[in-house]
């Protein structure tokens, strides 16, 4: 079965084409299944994307990696290993090494503006 995200990116995606193809056909319902999923979608994570967005499955997985992080973040209740989640899903940690210039299968890494090791 397709992922929720990337069933609705594309479902998004192609939506105003269905539309144009379909429309001489009168009185036709919506997707079913697109509602069902919709629906699914809005019990677990509240209301949709909606807008030009929506065709992105990256908007589509948000909902659910914060959920997942959420959810992680409550079960961990080693300080060590919740430090280290927290360490590792932290936006910044990831934009500085990147900015950076730096991989994590490249080593150490010194960022070119300051002296601290990355």
């Amino acid at each position: 079965m397709l992922a929720l995200p990337a069933f609705f990116a594309s479902a998004a995606g192609t939506s105003l084409l269905q539309n144009e193809i379909l429309s001489d056909c009168a009185g036709l319902p919506d997707d079913p299944l697109v509602d069902s999923y919709t629906a699914t979608w809005s019990t677990s994570f509240g209301a949709p994307p909606v807008g030009p967005a929506s065709h992105k499955q990256a908007v589509w997985d948000r909902s659910g990696i914060v959920a997942i992080k959420d959810e992680l973040q409550t079960v961990l209740t080693d300080p060590r290993l919740k430090a280290s989640f927290l360490a590792a899903t932290a936006p910044q940690v990831h934009q500085t090494v990147v900015d950076a210039g730096c991989s994590k299968d490249a080593g150490p890494c010194f960022h070119q503006q300051s002296t601290r090791l990355l």
